[in-house]
């Protein structure tokens, strides 16, 4: 794929999860003005629940389809690093390219902090292997079976 190709797909990806997600949102708040904050699901009728469940699939397949697409162009872990409504709606297809520095930094996702969000966006370096960490696997058990 090209890389215009590539730049037209991802925003059009990243435009159908933004919409799929405002949806989804806009459904569940015109909800909870009808029926409260507290329990507003426990008071929905059929309709309802099957609007709001098909709004929310609906978002998760766009989404699903953003990272899939980002999971193919590049190596950071955007899974589980950043918050998913970022990238939804700020994430530009040059930082999700870039193995360098990234142009903005992302704010931390659920458990991590600021610290960690920096260094998600410094520059991709090539981590070194387990064995090249380690070294050459000796094996310290013998290979004799006991018996006893």
């Amino acid at each position: 794929m090209t890389e215009q190709k590539a730049r037209e797909r991802f925003s059009i990806l990243q435009a159908k999860a933004q919409q799929a997600s405002e949806a989804a949102r806009d459904c569940a708040i015109d909800l909870r003005v009808k029926y409260g904050d507290a329990y507003y699901r426990g008071y929905l009728g059929r309709r309802e629940i099957h609007k709001l469940e098909m709004l929310q699939r609906a978002e998760t397949r766009a989404v699903d389809r953003l990272f899939a697409f980002l999971d193919t162009i590049q190596g950071r872990q955007f899974r589980s690093d950043v918050p998913c409504h970022w990238i939804v709606e700020k994430l530009t297809y040059d930082d999700a390219t870039t193995r360098g520095q990234m142009s903005m930094i992302p704010p931390p996702a659920y458990g991590r902090n600021a610290a960690d969000s920096q260094q998600f966006a410094l520059p991709m370096v090539r981590s070194r292997t387990l064995r090249e960490e380690r070294g050459p696997c000796v094996s310290t058990q013998s290979t004799t079976p006991h018996h006893g």
